[in-house]
């Protein structure tokens, strides 16, 4: 069966076709092509999660099992100091309930879908949920799940203790018919429970690498960049200005086909609508929504959201039909000066350590919001 819907739909690019009129009554309802992805690399993406459970990154027999005597000649370190901010059991429990109200919650109205979307996520992955389920007049019913169905979750990383919050757990599930997934669960300092505060499914060909074993913990950056080749800021910017529309340039990431996807699709909705009005996109960082966890090469995956604003200007004497997706949001049949989308895009990228480029390694985007004029 399907994975249920998480989030959002996984796709690469949100950007919306509006039809195009000169002062005419053709109403075309269109959406732009969905960019999906290939599931033929699926394999690269699922061979990471065996590789991620061995050394205790996904599996608790490393945590317990005793270390075999070094060689004669072999050089002795110590252990990494530290403790996981929670057991590796208690993990496990948080990371398949939370994931499991996730997937009720697409099955759920009214107030029982206002509990329990409340229940599982927190910050733009609440946001998400709650766009996602007013878009479904558009985008149809989830399927009907059986949490005996889903797919199980594997406990990745655990944020090491230091008395500081949030703390974080890192999980992937991998569905029979779609990509691994990413999920980052978190207990904020003002709340007593774990939530699901990002989720998106990976690249194909891309890899998570091992963290710490969980029973130790993985560090997590509490202030300042890190200690990698640039800051997650200064990565999660350039990303940022990457796919920006016009293009300002090309900074040094690497984004597995991403970038250049969503800088397309642009160029083609900008030609769709050149004679009745002019587009451009920009995105920036969500502010206080980035997390950045160090893996055990010293290397690190910083998760973050970025906020898109898609912009028509219609010329004098034009206007634009808004297809479904955007009039779920904004009241608008016919755009005669300007109409704006607003899209979430969650992001998981690589920091190496010492050499190399940040590389993006998961994404989702959901639309929002809409408004027009």
């Amino acid at each position: 069966m399907k994975s249920p819907r998480l989030v959002a739909a996984a796709t690469l690019s949100s950007v919306l076709i509006l039809a195009a009129c000169s002062d005419a009554d053709d109403s075309a309802d269109t959406t732009s092509a969905d960019g999906a992805t290939s599931t033929s690399d699926v394999a690269a993406g699922t061979s990471d999660a065996a590789e991620s459970t061995s050394d205790a990154a996904g599996s608790t027999a490393d945590d317990t099992s005793e270390t075999s005597a070094p060689a004669a000649d072999a050089t002795i370190t110590a252990e990494p100091a530290g403790e996981g901010a929670v057991s590796i059991e208690s993990a496990e429990r948080l990371a398949a309930e939370l994931l499991t109200r996730a997937a009720e919650a697409t099955q759920a109205d009214g107030d029982e879908l206002t509990t329990a979307i409340n229940s599982a996520y927190r910050g733009p992955a609440r946001q998400a949920a709650v766009a996602a389920d007013r878009l479904e007049g558009v985008t149809g019913e989830p399927e009907e799940v059986d949490p005996d169905d889903l797919p199980e979750p594997n406990v990745l990383a655990v944020s090491r203790s230091d008395d500081e919050a949030p703390t974080l757990i890192v999980v992937q599930t991998v569905p029979e018919d779609g990509l691994p997934e990413l999920h980052l669960i978190a207990k904020p300092a003002d709340i007593d429970n774990y939530r699901i505060i990002w989720s998106a499914p990976m690249l194909p060909g891309t890899e998570v690498g091992t963290f710490d074993r969980r029973s130790i913990g993985s560090p997590v950056v509490r202030e300042g960049g890190g200690d990698f080749v640039t800051t997650p800021g200064t990565a999660l910017n350039d990303l940022a200005d990457y796919i920006d529309y016009p293009p300002s340039g090309a900074p040094d990431v690497r984004t597995n086909g991403y970038a250049p996807q969503v800088r397309q699709n642009a160029s083609e909705q900008a030609g769709a609508v050149s004679a009745q009005a002019s587009f451009l996109e920009r995105n920036r960082v969500s502010g206080g929504n980035t997390y950045t966890i160090y893996q055990e090469d010293g290397s690190g995956i910083t998760f973050g959201v970025l906020e898109r604003e898609s912009v028509f200007n219609v010329r004098s004497g034009s206007r634009l039909i808004p297809p479904d997706t955007f009039t779920a949001f904004a009241d608008d049949s016919s755009i005669t000066d300007s109409a704006t989308l607003d899209t979430l895009v969650f992001v998981a990228m690589h920091l190496p350590a010492e050499d190399g480029s940040p590389e993006m390694i998961a994404a989702r985007e959901q639309i929002v919001g809409a408004s027009g004029s």
